[in-house]
């Protein structure tokens, strides 16, 4: 884990990812390559082969760090619930919508991969068990039936996120408008498995009406 390595390396292999991003976010995944990626980063070519192998393994962990990171400002904010819920995806759609070359690019990556491929599992696989997670609190908090199918909610709600990337990569939603219309789809399918006058359902309607 790049946890254990020293602090020059951790720092090192943070610019190298940054700058990848950077790249991504500008020129998107057909305008990066790894030699014009070492002299933005500076590092050599070489040790961009020896730390990734190859251009895909390398915005996988530049996304992996991206989701990391999401995922703490999740877990550290004092927030619990439905309230949780709706913030983080709130944060996700601001993140996906702050580098839209960045997003494509990953698009392009997940649609392209095989079911193997590991970023099938940092983005689709954690994405799902993140949701679950998410969802098994509302449970906790009485605003999900205890009878209600995590797995399949969880799978539906990540479903009509990504349609809604697709619609907005396709032009039907405008780019200032992805954030908004991201949180409200997942909530308005939230909401059909609500129970009626619970705290959820009263956030989950502010919500959507706020939109």
């Amino acid at each position: 884990m790049s946890d254990n390595l020293p602090a020059d390396q951790r720092i090192r292999r943070h610019r190298i990812l940054e700058k990848t991003r950077e790249l991504l976010a500008r020129d998107g995944y057909d305008g990066i390559n790894m030699r014009d990626l070492a002299v933005s980063a500076e590092v050599a070519t070489t040790t961009l082969y020896n730390l990734y192998q190859n251009k895909d393994n390398l915005i996988l962990a530049a996304l992996q760090e991206v989701t990391d990171n999401l995922f703490l400002q999740i877990e550290s904010a004092k927030l619990s619930g439905i309230d949780r819920y709706i913030s983080a995806r709130e944060k996700v759609a601001d993140q996906i919508a702050s580098s839209p070359n960045y997003t494509l690019a990953m698009t392009r990556m997940l649609f392209n991969a095989e079911p193997a491929d590991p970023i099938v599992k940092v983005v689709l696989g954690q994405g799902i068990t993140a949701q679950k997670q998410r969802l098994s609190e509302l449970v906790g908090t009485g605003d999900l039936p205890a009878d209600v199918d995590l797995g399949f909610l969880a799978r539906s709600i990540s479903s009509s996120s990504w349609s809604t990337i697709l619609l907005w990569s396709k032009g039907f939603v405008a780019l200032h408008d992805f954030p908004d219309e991201y949180v409200r789809v997942g909530l308005s399918i939230l909401k059909s498995t609500i129970v009626p006058g619970s705290h959820g359902m009263e956030m989950i309607e502010k919500r959507l009406r706020s939109g």
